[in-house]
Order: C-alpha cells, then structure tokens, then sequence
C-alpha cells in the first residue's frame, strides 16, 4: 500500500518526543496504516507531544485511554471503558504487535480473518 505523510503529518511526527523511541514509531506508523481511508495520511492521525495527550496507541479522536506498553505486548486499558471501546484498543494493540498482520492477529484474538476485516472496517467509519 503507497501512504503519503502530509508536510503538517510529517513536523507533527517530527515534534513527538517518542518516549517508547523506534518501536513506538513503527507501531504507530503501521496503526496510521491499518486505519488510513486513503493514500494522504495528515496530521490530526499523527500523537500529540505533550504530557496531556492520549498515549499513541490509543484513541485520540474518541478520547478512549487504552495504550500497548510496546516492550511487554501487555495492554493498559482504563476503568470504565466500554466493552467496544476495550475490543477496539485490544484489536488495534494486537495488530500493531503483530506489525499490521491481520492473520497472525486474527488467529492470537481467536476470530477468523473475516471478523477482524469487519470490526476494522467498522473502526473506520
């Protein structure tokens, strides 16, 4: 798939301090990918930098606070979440783990290819 960072994508990537440093900015580049509508990939898709911004893995847009700590492939997920807000953080993490392989995902969340393609779909709309 050919993706295309903005300019504004690329000085907010650029800006992030990257605290979780080349693993964190691979796992958020392939989320990017996995939930990106077309090729123009623009800076509201890319982490805030500052202490109050949502963690990278989670969803911004939402305000849903769910993070993969990344080193230890362990999911942080916050009290009061709904169950589709956990299954969607759960879903995105282990995809990311999986550095985008939607089978090898599928088959550690123990659904077929199929439901996983439908909930991302879902995810985007």
């Amino acid at each position: 798939r050919d993706l295309r960072f903005s300019e504004e994508a690329l000085a907010a990537l650029q800006a992030y301090s990257w605290p979780g440093n080349v693993r964190e900015l691979r796992n958020v580049v392939n989320r990017i990918a996995i939930l990106a509508d077309d090729e123009s990939i623009g800076a509201e898709s890319i982490p805030e930098s500052d202490d109050d911004a949502p963690a990278p893995g989670s969803d911004a847009k939402h305000g849903i606070g769910a993070a993969p700590t990344g080193r230890s492939g362990t999911l942080d997920i916050r009290v009061g979440m709904t169950l589709e807000e956990a299954e969607k953080a759960l879903i995105l993490a282990t995809l990311s783990h999986n550095d985008g392989s939607r089978e090898k995902s599928a088959e550690m969340l123990g659904i077929n290819s199929k439901t996983l393609y439908n909930r991302l779909k879902r995810y985007q709309s």
